[in-house]
């Protein structure tokens, strides 16, 4: 049975519309979706949003006594800022944060962990986008001795970003130029591991006798593709920063996409690869395997993800037919509506329903 919905006066902190990433998708899938009554924007950008609206200006630090007096005069029962690192202790004891990973914890005493640390103590409630990332957060605070902040922590998923869904419908119907076309060839995205990724598509063109190439996308260092240049040579071509537009063509094209991480919070590549039904080839860590599930084609080591590569490229149609059962279920359960639902349920009752 559902619990009702208790009339709360919530002030949600958007800044980082207009921006590319996991947050921005969220904000403006909140603004757009977000019930009005009762609720409260204040951003950095105008948006569509038909509620109480405050616009941001400036770094948001400066505007610590803006929000203080929004807060004061409007009487919200709760602040929720979709991260964690706002110095938001100094205005309010009624706020809930998102933490999206556990890179913090790695990185003591620095201002991201001492922030994260202090919004943590005093938070109504923290929310995480994996369980993985609440089972590891709540080992960390049961470690340093503050278990009873594991006890707030609620798991609510990220939203499919609608732009991204409209992109892939357009590409369908023929409408998106197809960039790469003719081309053979395995994509990166925003991934570090660069040399481990490349060295085994160089291993299976010389054991199958093909001449595959990656293409990378995203900001590389000049020292990063010089190296990468000498030992990789043709089978490598950059691609930069791309459109959306670009990416959706790439993922559609792609024999598979290619990826390493440590640290992994949600996952947005592996959700668009597999909203574009391309096999992801990748280690089995942190939220991937929450996102993927069977779909995914994972890897422990080296070895096996030469072998994985390769399978792959041949066993691609059983990998589809996997990928094709995981996405329907990722369309009902990353539905963007349903996920703001989620959200301002948990908010508001300051418990999640969705466990």
């Amino acid at each position: 049975m559902n619990n009702p919905v208790i009339d709360k006066k919530i002030l949600f902190l958007c800044t980082f519309l207009g921006k590319t990433g996991g947050i921005p998708i969220f904000e403006e899938v909140l603004v757009k979706n977000a019930p009005k009554d009762n609720n409260y924007i204040l951003s950095n950008v105008k948006n569509d949003f038909k509620g109480k609206q405050f616009l941001l200006t400036g770094n948001i630090l400066k505007n610590l006594g803006l929000i203080k007096k929004i807060v004061r005069d409007n009487k919200i029962d709760l602040i929720f800022y979709n991260y964690h690192t706002f110095p938001l202790f100094l205005i309010s004891r009624t706020y809930t944060i998102r933490i999206f990973d556990m890179e913090f914890a790695g990185k003591k005493l620095s201002l991201n962990f001492i922030m994260t640390m202090l919004n943590s103590l005093f938070a109504k409630k923290i929310l995480v986008s994996s369980n993985s990332t609440k089972i590891k957060l709540q080992a960390f605070f049961r470690k340093i001795g503050l278990g009873f902040i594991g006890k707030r922590i609620s798991r609510l998923y990220l939203p499919l970003d609608p732009n991204f869904l409209e992109l892939v419908k357009k590409y369908d119907l023929g409408k998106i130029k197809n960039f790469y076309q003719g081309k053979n060839f395995f994509l990166i995205v925003s991934s570090e591991y660069h040399d481990f990724l490349l060295s085994g598509v160089r291993e299976i063109n010389k054991r199958l006798g093909e001449d595959f190439k990656v293409v990378i996308t995203g900001k590389i260092a000049d020292k990063e593709k010089k190296k990468i240049n000498e030992k990789y040579g043709k089978m490598v071509i950059f691609a930069g920063f791309v459109s959306r537009e670009e990416l959706v063509s790439l993922y559609k094209t792609a024999q598979a996409v290619l990826y390493r991480h440590y640290n992994e919070g949600f996952g947005y590549i592996p959700l668009e690869s597999l909203i574009c039904k391309v096999p992801f080839i990748t280690n089995p860590d942190d939220s991937i395997p929450e996102i993927l599930g069977d779909a995914g084609v994972y890897y422990k080591d080296y070895s096996k993800y030469v072998k994985k590569v390769e399978e792959a490229i041949k066993n691609k149609e059983r990998i589809m037919e996997r990928i094709q059962k995981r996405k329907a279920w990722a369309l009902i359960q990353f539905e963007p509506r349903k996920i703001v639902k989620e959200h301002i349920i948990c908010l508001k009752n300051n418990q999640n329903p969705y466990k």
